[in-house]
C-alpha cells in the first residue's frame, strides 16, 4: 500500500467521524451511513454540509472538505478539499487545520510547504487537537519546516499521547528508547 494511500485512509477515518462538530441526529446518521459507502446518503451530506458552510458553520465547511478529499458524494477535489479546510480552520476547528496541514506536508490540492504544515499543526495543536500535536511532534523531529528539535518532539509526542493518541505514545516511546 502507497504512503499516499495510507494517509487518505487515514483522511477517511478521522474526517467522517459523527462526533466531530455539532451535526443534527439525522446528519449524524448520514455521515456513518456515507462512511460506509452509502453514496446517496454521501449525497445527502454533501447538500447539507454545503449550505451550512455557506451560512458560515464550521462543521459543514469541514465535512463539505472531507467529502471533496475522498471524492464520496462528490467529485474528488483537493484544491476545494482544501479552500474548505481553511474556512473551517480559520472558523476555529482544530481538526481542519490540522488536514490543512497534512495537505500541506503531502503537496496535495497545495504547493508542498512544510513550514506552513508546522504553523497549521501548531494552530491545530493549540486547540487541543492530539492529531496537530503529534504532526507538529513528527515535523519537529525529522526538522521538516521547522528546526529539528527533539526535545520539543518528545514535549509534543507526550501532550498528544496524554490527549489519547496511541500513535503519538509510540513516537513518544520511540523518541526516547532511540537517544
Amino acid at each position: 500500500m502507497s504512503k499516499k494511500l495510507t494517509i487518505l485512509l487515514l483522511f477517511a477515518v478521522f474526517c467522517f467521524s459523527p462526533l466531530h462538530g455539532k451535526a443534527d441526529d439525522k446528519l449524524k446518521e448520514l455521515i456513518t451511513l456515507c462512511s460506509k459507502g452509502n453514496n446517496t446518503a454521501c449525497s445527502e451530506v454533501a447538500k447539507i454540509s454545503q449550505k451550512q458552510c455557506k451560512a458560515q458553520k464550521r462543521e459543514g465547511c469541514y465535512e463539505l472538505a472531507c467529502l471533496y478529499l475522498n471524492g464520496l458524494g462528490v467529485k474528488k477535489d483537493y484544491q476545494k478539499a482544501a479552500r474548505l479546510f481553511k474556512k473551517a480552520c480559520a472558523m476555529g476547528d482544530g481538526a481542519a487545520c490540522n488536514n490543512l496541514g497534512t495537505l500541506y506536508e503531502r503537496g496535495l490540492g497545495v504547493k508542498k510547504d512544510y513550514k506552513k504544515a508546522a504553523e497549521l499543526y501548531k494552530k491545530a495543536c493549540d486547540m487541543d487537537k492530539a492529531l496537530g500535536c503529534n504532526n507538529l511532534g513528527v515535523l519537529y523531529a525529522r526538522g521538516l519546516g521547522v528546526k529539528k528539535d527533539y526535545t520539543k518532539a518528545g514535549r509534543l509526542f507526550k501532550k498528544a499521547c496524554k490527549m489519547g493518541d496511541k500513535a503519538a505514545c509510540y513516537n513518544f516511546q520511540f523518541l526516547y528508547n532511540s537517544r
